[in-house]
């Protein structure tokens, strides 16, 4: 039976080395050559096969082709008939007709029963139907939860295992990916947004060498899963998002100066406490002791009062020509600090000092002025 065990694992080698030879594209005039080749080596299998099988064994069902596919003749018509008994002969010596065996055997009768062919394999594309992955947007609170100043709070119907509200302004990429998996939520689809084209790589790509994005697993655009960012420019970025299928992250909304004392619109009142403006009508109270607050309580402050902190963005000229630093109250002689406040003492007189005087003390004892435009 090791004659028999080498025949079977040398039938099934071969076969794979015939389907190459079916589907290779290789000249018509090599064709008689291979196909003699092959006649030779079927019948060595055949005979080794006979040989092996008990004596007593019936006659194996010869395998034909097809009733309907063209007859060849000379060498090729020969080793096709070589082939196939060598194949029957294989069934018959398995003692058994399993599933698998019946697979195989159906797949060779096809590919046998089938006429050689000299072609060119097809190595065409098929385009993509199917429309780009969704990019989670992560400047946004995640699906069913409702932002409150720069807190994302959870409707009634979250039953995750986080608290009812988060902080995602301080979070970079990575914590709000943990963030989705650990409280089981998920992100808004990326829209039509403004892009943010100084984030080094498209979103959910990765660094991995200074200025060299990898792709996510799942990106399903047309382009190489590596890109050189070194020298592109915001334009060039822009190209190249909408030719390739990837999108950098929406831009980030302009983060709150919690520097201030009040909420934008309230007033400062004895350098401690914040009064509403006139037309205020939130849940809570119209006057509010900010003195000592910390940023969370501030923004805590936002999401409960319905209120929200001036914005920072662009350059801020000074005006040192105001009165007192920003956040500052006047009693009319003096500067008085906020509580917060102890660098350089709690009360300031300005009194005959000029911009540039007032300019290096503000450096030295770390506030600053009002900007000229509070709108920029």
């Amino acid at each position: 039976m090791a004659g028999l065990f080498f025949s079977i694992t040398f039938i099934c080698g071969f076969v794979s080395g015939f389907s190459a030879f079916v589907l290779s594209p290789v000249q018509e005039h090599h064709s008689a050559t291979r196909w003699a080749n092959i006649g030779e080596r079927a019948s060595e299998m055949a005979t080794e096969l006979r040989e092996a099988l008990p004596a007593n064994m019936d006659a194996p069902k010869q395998l034909e082709p097809a009733a309907d596919q063209a007859k060849e003749g000379g060498k090729a018509e020969q080793s096709r008939s070589e082939l196939l008994a060598a194949a029957s002969l294989f069934n018959a010596a398995a003692g058994s007709n399993t599933e698998e065996q019946q697979a195989v055997e159906d797949s060779l009768r096809e590919a046998m029963s089938s006429p050689s062919r000299i072609g060119k394999p097809d190595r065409s594309i098929q385009k993509k139907s199917s429309p780009a992955a969704c990019l989670p947007d992560f400047q946004q609170c995640p699906i069913g939860w409702n932002k409150k100043g720069v807190l994302c709070v959870a409707t009634s119907s979250y039953s995750g295992q986080c608290g009812r509200d988060a902080d995602l302004s301080e979070m970079g990429l990575e914590q709000k990916m943990v963030f989705a998996r650990f409280c089981s939520v998920d992100f808004p689809c990326q829209e039509d947004c403004v892009q943010d084209f100084r984030q080094t790589c498209p979103s959910l790509w990765r660094e991995i060498a200074s200025n060299i994005c990898s792709a996510p697993l799942h990106y399903e655009g047309d382009c190489t899963g590596r890109l050189d960012v070194a020298a592109m420019t915001a334009e060039d970025k822009y190209t190249w998002s909408v030719r390739c299928g990837a999108r950098w992250a929406c831009a980030a909304p302009r983060k709150h100066n919690y520097g201030d004392v009040c909420p934008k619109g309230w007033s400062l009142q004895f350098g401690k406490v914040c009064a509403a403006p006139q037309g205020y009508h939130g849940p809570c109270e119209h006057t509010a002791y900010m003195g000592a607050a910390t940023e969370a309580d501030k923004k805590s402050f936002e999401a409960t009062c319905d209120v929200t902190w001036a914005e920072t963005g662009g350059e801020c000229v000074q005006d040192f020509s105001a009165a007192c630093p920003f956040g500052w109250h006047s009693d009319g002689m003096e500067c008085l600090a906020p509580l917060t406040y102890d660098t350089c003492g709690s009360r300031k007189s300005f009194q005959g000092s000029s911009p540039a005087e007032k300019e290096d003390w503000a450096q030295n004892c770390a506030v600053r002025f009002p900007c000229q435009d509070r709108s920029i």
